[in-house]
């Protein structure tokens, strides 16, 4: 506990002004996927907009997020061949948590439009890739940033029409040849029909 305690005092020491987390990347002031693992801890330890020493870093940084989701440029960022989607998948799991814990009207919004681009960028095959292109290849970790946010989204009481079948087809991708490697392990990346390495 003694360690949790100065992680999270480190973490709050460390914010940037407007609730953000790391250097200015996509046209924001902040990246979306550095607030987003930062807010999981504080979630994670029960730290609410409400809890007397850290209600307002949870604060701030929630409503830097929800601006993300809300920002005009949210669509151009997720874009970016390499770190959109990992980006957008964890800042939208985030997104999720912090509705589900806090029940703030904003957050409800920002999380719908957030989950709606990550259903939007699934492969008909139930995978995702860099950008969230639509291609054949598919990778594992942008996969399962995706699958995570789907999750909590749900937990949450999403109401995107698309959300049950984007999680059922995402559990098909991963159960299904494409994915699942010879001894009970998934490859990292590869095409329709084929894993990559493990």
């Amino acid at each position: 506990q003694k360690a949790v305690n100065r992680a999270l005092r480190w973490l709050a020491s460390v914010q940037n002004e407007n609730g953000s987390w790391g250097k200015p990347t996509g046209g924001f002031e902040g990246h979306p996927a550095h607030t987003g693992l930062a807010l999981l801890v504080f979630l994670a330890h029960g730290e609410t907009p409400l809890s007397e020493k850290y209600g307002k870093t949870v604060q701030t940084a929630m409503r830097w997020l929800a601006n993300y989701a809300n920002s005009d440029k949210m669509s151009g960022f997720t874009g970016k061949r390499h770190m959109g989607a990992y980006s957008h998948g964890i800042a939208t799991y985030a997104i999720s948590e912090s509705y589900a814990m806090t029940k703030i009207p904003t957050m409800q919004t920002a999380m719908e439009k957030a989950i709606a681009i990550i259903i939007d960028g699934q492969q008909s095959g139930g995978g995702f890739d860099y950008g969230y292109g639509k291609n054949d290849r598919w990778d594992m970790s942008v996969v399962s940033w995706q699958v995570q946010a789907m999750k909590a989204a749900k937990v949450a009481g999403s109401t995107n029409p698309g959300l049950q079948n984007g999680i059922r087809s995402a559990i098909r991708f991963l159960k299904g040849p494409a994915c699942n490697a010879s001894g009970g392990t998934f490859g990292y990346s590869g095409k329709s029909g084929k894993s990559g390495g493990s």
